[in-house]
């Protein structure tokens, strides 16, 4: 790290608790959206733990679209909800990893196509909260299987 990342990083050190907080209240909001749709769950801290929500990783229950996982999210897309897959690829299909039996982490394949990201940070407005849940609604039902 030079010289300049490093101030830069403690600048921010000090609204650090803040802004973790906030995000946590995020994902709450958040939460409250998906409970109300079918087939889509929300993420879940191991007991006695605590999130950071640095993303907010939504998965796609398994049968419960007509849709892929890319599918349900370009149509988020279109409804003005950017979306990212920050982990597309598992971990045994990784090049630096290639030797791996593609056989030993069938659950990561499984999650892999079907967790995406719906966008977090610590300044979310009630807008945006509006917009996702009317866009998450809209598009779990026009899939829904």
């Amino acid at each position: 790290m030079n010289d300049i990342t490093g101030a830069l990083g403690l600048s921010r050190l000090s609204r650090l608790d803040g802004q973790t907080k906030q995000r946590q209240k995020n994902a709450a909001r958040y939460d409250g959206i998906l409970k109300n749709i079918p087939g889509l769950i929300a993420p879940k801290t191991t007991a006695g733990g605590e999130s950071v929500y640095h993303l907010y990783t939504v998965k796609i229950k398994p049968g419960a679209f007509r849709c892929t996982r890319d599918e349900f999210c370009k149509a988020l897309m279109a409804e003005g909800v950017p979306t990212a897959t920050h982990y597309p690829r598992p971990l045994p299909k990784q090049p630096a990893l290639s030797k791996w039996d593609k056989k030993d982490c069938p659950i990561s394949d499984t999650l892999a196509t079907q967790v995406f990201c719906l966008p977090m940070h610590h300044d979310l407005s009630d807008d945006h909260f509006r917009i996702v849940g009317e866009a998450l609604a809209k598009v779990a039902a026009a899939y829904k299987a």
